[in-house]
């Protein structure tokens, strides 16, 4: 276990400005798209709906921000931002070796559901995550929506 841990700790150094990197790029994005959502609402209803902004914190170390916006354009959307780290709960690899290892993450959630039905729904996570290992992550979709009305 000794040098299971020095890796680690070896990752952890090689990839910290990574890891700096990334968690602002997320915040970033969370900033700007909070920003343009709420624009997009007042500008397309002159309603000034705004995101209600939850900070979290995270006992076992890191924490958060969840933020959710209700409109009169967009029926609910949610960005999500969190930054969390400490030790890998159990079972979460496969690879044996990690069970006794830290982990960090850092990625951001977002899902925007319209209100009218003929305007998709849209998903997007990204992530990074340390291990003894290090990756990215993510994906988007749209959800199908109605052609015509019915």
């Amino acid at each position: 276990m000794k040098y299971q841990k020095k890796i680690h700790k070896n990752i952890l150094d090689n990839t910290k400005s990574l890891r700096e990197e990334a968690a602002i790029v997320f915040k970033t994005l969370r900033d700007n798209l909070c920003e343009t959502l709420e624009s997009y609402e007042k500008n397309q209803s002159n309603a000034d709906k705004k995101f209600h902004v939850n900070e979290w914190i995270r006992n076992e170390g890191g924490g958060g921000i969840s933020s959710i916006l209700r409109g009169s354009i967009i029926e609910k959307a949610g960005v999500h931002l969190s930054t969390v780290y400490g030790q890998l709960p159990s079972g979460a690899l496969n690879d044996q070796k990690s069970k006794e290892s830290d982990f960090w993450a850092s990625g951001i959630s977002v899902i925007i559901h319209p209100q009218s039905p003929f305007i998709p729904s849209a998903h997007l996570n990204l992530r990074m995550i340390v291990t003894d290992k290090y990756w990215f992550g993510g994906g988007a979709d749209l959800t199908p929506m109605l052609k015509i009305k019915r």
